[in-house]
């Protein structure tokens, strides 16, 4: 991070934060040498976050090219041995819920409304993508999050939306 501060220092006199974003006109002037040091620290820190256990249960349990028949059964078949474990728990339960809409998706070929870029301003986000995020918010972070249509006061059409709440003890957003 040093050497980045010190390169912000000079380029970007007036800033006083520093943009780290991928297409932000800061990183883009930095030079490799000192961008893929950070990216790999960060990269690692992020890899770090997902336990070995939940990495290698997750890569094998991928591994296979199945029939969307054959995914189905193996979902079906999925269960904890440790139900201390709460987060292999929570990772299988987003598995159980989420995909079987997906196979489904898949298993439509050329028709797959996922291959068309399209789609996220389609209501298929709404039916594939959307609840993925509602389910592994919900199991390992307890929030609350809802989507779908929503109107709001200050449009007068309906607008296509989404956003999450903290769910608190008395059920209230």
């Amino acid at each position: 991070m040093k050497p980045i501060l010190q390169c912000h220092r000079r380029l970007c006199v007036a800033d006083d934060l520093i943009d780290l974003r991928p297409n932000s006109s800061f990183v883009k002037q930095l030079s490799c040498d000192i961008l893929t040091p950070y990216l790999k620290e960060l990269d690692d820190r992020v890899e770090g976050l997902i336990p070995s256990n939940i990495h290698d249960f997750l890569t094998k349990f991928f591994k296979d090219e199945l029939t969307g028949s054959d995914w189905q059964t193996k979902i079906d078949e999925l269960h904890c041995s440790d139900q201390n474990d709460w987060l292999m728990v929570s990772t299988m339960r987003i598995l159980r819920r989420t995909l079987p809409v997906f196979i489904m998706a898949f298993s439509l070929g050329p028709r797959n409304p996922l291959l068309n870029l399209s789609t996220l301003e389609k209501p298929h986000l709404n039916s594939f993508v959307h609840p993925c995020l509602q389910a592994a918010l919900w199991y390992i972070a307890s929030i609350s999050y809802e989507f779908g249509e929503i109107t709001s006061k200050n449009h007068v059409k309906r607008e296509c939306a989404d956003g999450a709440g903290y769910l608190n003890t008395a059920d209230k957003f």
